[in-house]
């Protein structure tokens, strides 16, 4: 609480901008920008294709420009919203985050076909993506679920099978 009202009140917040001015990049500004409490400081966007944008006037260069950018005024963090298409772009900026010790985030181009939750698994070092959770996926909901089963049985084998097996006899 006390973290959140400080940071409400400007103070310890991570400067950010977001490569990709494009519909993904308007959502995760809207989310950012929605909630001070979370800690982040919208600064810009950078794209090289400022018509896609919705908010063309918070556009301050270009995705070459935005490494100098950040450097000069200490951007804490680097959020990605480009296109898979856009993947040299994409791996030189990773590369120039990681020399600089400056965070980056990728949102990943399979949100336009997840726009909800997603849950990941992997198989080996394949990341895989799945649109919901099975419930029995879960070694805790299994159990439970193998309890109930045997619970339930023998309460039907206590209470419901010595009058209905003489039922059934003198039938």
């Amino acid at each position: 609480p006390l973290a959140k009202w400080y940071r409400k009140a400007g103070f310890n917040y991570r400067k950010i901008i977001i490569i990709g001015a494009g519909s993904i990049g308007n959502e995760v500004m809207h989310a950012f920008t929605s909630d001070l409490s979370i800690g982040l400081k919208f600064i810009g966007f950078f794209d090289d294709h400022p018509e896609r944008c919705l908010h063309r006037d918070k556009i301050i260069g270009t995705v070459e420009e935005a490494k100098d950018f950040a450097i000069l005024n200490q951007v804490d963090e680097v959020i990605v919203a480009l296109p898979d298409i856009a993947d040299k772009k994409i791996r030189d900026l990773i590369n120039f985050c990681e020399n600089h010790l400056i965070r980056i985030k990728i949102v990943p181009d399979y949100y336009r076909h997840f726009p909800h939750k997603v849950y990941f698994d992997f198989y080996g070092t394949i990341p895989l993506l799945y649109a919901r959770e099975e419930p029995l996926q879960s070694l805790t909901n299994r159990l439970l679920k193998r309890g109930f089963d045997l619970l339930f049985s023998l309460l039907i084998f206590i209470l419901v099978f010595p009058w209905f097996l003489p039922l059934i006899a003198i039938l």
